[in-house]
C-alpha cells in the first residue's frame, strides 16, 4: 500500500459544497484548479494523486460519478 489517498466524485462534491458555504464556486473552476486547491488546502485530499483527481474532478464538472 502506498499510503495515497484515493479520492471519489462523492468527496469532490462534500469539498464543493463546503466551498460553496464560503463563496467558492468550484463548477466555476478548471479541474487544474480545483485539484490544485483541494490538494492544498482541504485535508481530505492530502496525499492524493494529482492526476488522478484532476480526472475525477473533470467527472464531477460532467456530473458523473466514479
Amino acid at each position: 500500500m502506498t499510503g495515497r489517498a484515493f479520492a471519489t466524485v462523492k468527496m469532490i462534491e462534500s469539498a464543493a459544497a463546503r466551498a460553496l458555504a464560503n463563496g467558492h464556486d468550484l463548477k466555476a473552476w478548471t479541474a487544474h484548479r480545483i485539484a490544485h486547491d483541494l490538494m492544498r488546502y482541504d485535508a481530505d485530499f492530502e496525499g492524493c494523486d494529482y492526476t488522478q483527481l484532476v480526472s475525477i474532478a473533470q467527472l464531477w464538472r460532467k456530473g458523473l460519478a466514479s
